[in-house]
């Protein structure tokens, strides 16, 4: 029912990641080989999960996250594959900002 669509609300979250100086490339290529990417696009809830690069900063990537709900993207938070890219963050990623909307 068209009522109930315009009223559903998506979980919006952009997260803006500061690589490690000329790490940007590695960590790309480190998650597309992870497959931890193509687990994310499988997972319940998700509408978009895409990687986005500052035209102005090799060192930053803007992440940009839409979800169904809140529910999905915390379930996603606890997944083994979520898991997985902690240590990579760990190794190539300095700062990590998260704002999140209802959209």
């Amino acid at each position: 029912d068209l009522e109930e669509i315009l009223i559903m609300k998506h979980l919006l979250i952009l997260v803006t990641y500061k690589v490690k100086s000329g790490m940007r490339d590695v960590f790309l290529k480190t998650m597309s080989e992870s497959g931890i990417l193509e687990e994310v696009l499988k997972e319940d809830g998700i509408v978009r999960y895409h990687y986005y690069l500052d035209e102005s900063n090799p060192d930053i990537i803007l992440l940009v996250e839409e979800w169904l709900t809140a529910e999905h993207q915390k379930k996603h938070l606890e997944t083994p594959h979520m898991a997985r890219f902690q240590p990579i963050k760990a190794e190539y990623i300095l700062e990590t900002i998260v704002e999140k909307a209802e959209i």
